[in-house]
């Protein structure tokens, strides 16, 4: 439903002959700059002039001086700006900004999400509020679209901004039609309304650390500037049973001369950064017939091009295809943009016609670049074009599983080797490994080979805090529950470590007030007991020392009766997963949470585990044990919940894929 905009302004913006519109994007996988290149398309087509550009780039281009604006922005990790948007995203939450500063202009936003994660929108949302608040008018309403359900919205919205836009135009004012007049025509999607906006953590925006240009420009504070971190130790933690392989890795950064890698916090993530195989670069390469001087020259945009931020730097072909675009790893792939650039370049008839059927789903097909190269020989788009339709090379973030105050000057991670089955050009099925899990677990690989004599680097960098990371209470005293299954349990060994570490430093003060550390119970969960259990020792020595009050494990493989194990219409039959120890500690969860005050937190796969893990706990607090239960209704659980989500004190950090 378009709103009224101001009808002062002048007829003619600008005094500008062709009408402009400032398609500006908010990415961190590549989606939303390739949504708004496709309605800057649509918009010329119409005969406007709309220039794309990156939300980096707000300043530089005044954007508020601008008449008309269109963002189109996704979400990332738990409720995070994108890289490129984050320094837009403060600067229109900063109580600072003078309140009509976008009072020139008319906007529209499209929010990309997914309805997998709890922080769904919450940045296009963030915008979308704040920019009202500095005076800019919608044009229409935000609309939010889905990953998840393909992006079913970006179409009918494309059509119905660009045919509102058209007529603004042809009437020569900036005021849409009434509402009732419009409603009608107004695109069938998602729009939310203002009060659906996340609870996030507005000043952490603000206060913590340098501002984000500054950050960005240190070695390992970037994608752009990564730390070429050292192996100093790599171990398999599971055998190789069922093709399920985890390691884990420490890595030195002592080395890494600015401040961006260090100040660490349990439950910090390092961000590691892949590299494309080889064989497969070379491939490429060769298909698209550059030679090694050729590969090795500067890549260079048209001046005035919007250029993506991990093309940025005039990098090589060689490089470029290495280290900053995807060939074939990206989810969605092959991608829109990319089938699209294709296709128009395409001579064959047959196999324009075949990419164009590839755009409407196609069957499911996987092949990499090369591949695609491979089957479609008469399209051979310019370098340039090519790589700014590839998606880029997407960071892998892994939680830290150690704390600052054990390991001075390295961090640890651990990770599961992901394996998969995709089908290439032809329609064969092919094996693939996870393209980050295989970098690591190669330099893994190396170095126990060599006895530790030869330390492998792999590329990393920290992402400046948002303060949407989890985080330890501020009090030791405070209790914890944690809820962390096979890889997830890593940020509370992080948790567990400090904690351990402080209180050995309170030990060894002379005089003075000392506290003691909260109780804590960890739910782990895994196959095996045997061959799965991760971290087995460390974990059972924690809970010796009193570091950790209760270790709760569930081992869903190791049923009494291993043939009667499974499901049975929906049900599950001699199975026990983490969120089946709920029951069993109900009173001891009910009294920590809601009479001292405890925090829990849940890390670990979002396919299944965090919703059956939430599920179980809207059950434990239904369940009466002794003073009545502290919810009567699903509804009165989840209202709990949400209102210890709002304090902090019930955070998740999921992950799909």
């Amino acid at each position: 439903v378009a709103q009224l905009v101001r009808e002062e302004r002048p007829t003619s913006p600008r005094g500008r002959a062709t009408m402009r519109v400032r398609v500006m994007y908010g990415t961190q996988t590549g989606n939303s700059r390739g949504i708004a290149n496709q309605l800057s398309d649509e918009l010329k087509k119409a005969s406007f002039d709309a220039p794309v550009a990156g939300l980096d780039q707000f300043k530089k281009l005044s954007l508020h001086e601008e008449d008309y604006v269109v963002i189109v922005c996704s979400t990332t990790g738990n409720g995070d700006a994108p890289e490129n948007a984050e320094a837009f995203v403060r600067f229109v939450k900063n109580k600072k900004t003078a309140p009509g500063y976008f009072s020139k202009m008319s906007y529209s936003i499209l929010g990309i999400g997914d309805t997998n994660y709890d922080q769904y929108q919450a940045i296009p949302r963030v915008i979308d509020l704040n920019l009202a608040r500095l005076g800019a008018q919608r044009i229409i309403p935000k609309v939010e679209t889905d990953e998840a359900t393909g992006l079913e919205e970006v179409e009918p919205w494309i059509a119905s901004l660009t045919g509102i836009l058209t007529e603004l135009r042809a009437a020569g004012v900036d005021a849409p039609k009434p509402p009732a007049e419009k409603e009608a025509e107004a695109p069938a999607v998602v729009v939310a309304a203002e009060a659906e906006a996340p609870a996030l953590n507005v000043d952490a925006f603000e206060e913590e650390g340098e501002d984000v240009d500054a950050w960005a420009e240190l070695e390992g504070g970037s994608a752009l500037i990564p730390h070429a971190a050292r192996l100093l130790e790599a171990e398999w933690l599971t055998c190789d049973e069922d093709g399920r392989r985890v390691m884990t890795l420490l890595l030195d950064i002592s080395g890494c001369p600015g401040p961006a890698l260090l100040g660490f916090k349990p439950g910090d993530a390092l961000a590691v950064l892949p590299v494309n195989p080889q064989a497969e670069v070379r491939a490429c390469l060769e298909l698209l017939g550059i030679d090694s001087a050729a590969a090795a020259a500067p890549i260079r945009f048209e001046a005035g091009a919007d250029v993506p931020l991990n093309l940025r730097g005039e990098p090589c072909a060689h490089l470029a295809l290495s280290e900053r675009v995807d060939l074939g790893s990206a989810a969605g792939w092959p991608r829109p943009p990319l089938l699209r650039l294709l296709a128009e370049h395409a001579t064959a008839p047959a196999e324009a016609a075949e990419l164009r059927a590839m755009l409407q789903g196609g069957k499911g097909a996987r092949p990499s670049l090369s591949e695609l190269l491979l089957r479609f020989r008469s399209s051979r788009p310019p370098l340039v074009k090519l790589l700014d339709a590839l998606p880029p090379l997407a960071e892998r973030y892994y939680s830290l599983a150690s704390s600052p105050l054990q390991a001075q000057g390295s961090v640890r991670i651990v990770f599961t080797v992901l394996t998969y089955s995709v089908r290439d050009a032809e329609g064969n099925r092919v094996e693939r490994r996870g393209l980050c899990s295989g970098v690591l677990a190669d330099a893994g690989e190396e170095l126990i080979a060599s006895g530790g004599w030869v330390k492998p680097t792999v590329r990393v960098y920290r992402r400046r805090p948002t303060g949407n990371e989890l985080r330890l209470p501020a009090q030791l005293s405070t209790p914890i529950l944690m809820v962390g299954p096979g890889t997830g349990v890593a940020p509370f060994l992080a948790f567990l470590q400090h904690r351990r570490e402080l209180v050995r430093a309170q030990a060894a003060k002379a005089d003075g007030a000392k506290q003691a550390a909260g109780h804590s119970h960890l739910f782990f969960g895994c196959q095996h007991q045997v061959g799965d259990f991760l971290f087995a020792d460390e974990l059972e020595e924690m809970e010796r020392d009193g570091t950790l009050t209760q270790l709760h494990t569930a081992f869903s493989r190791d049923a009494r009766d291993s043939a009667s194990a499974g499901e049975w219409r929906s049900c599950r039959l001699n199975v026990n997963y983490v969120q089946d120890l709920f029951i069993g500690a109900s009173a001891r969860i009910q009294q920590l949470l809601l009479k001292e005050g405890a925090y829990m937190y849940v890390c670990g796969d979002g396919s299944s585990m965090a919703a059956d893990v939430h599920k179980e706990l809207l059950a434990v607090l239904q369940v009466d044990c002794g003073k009545g239960a502290p919810a009567s209704s699903g509804g009165e659980a989840e209202a709990l919940l949400a209102k210890l989500a709002a304090a902090g004190r019930y955070a998740r950090e999921i992950w799909y894929g």
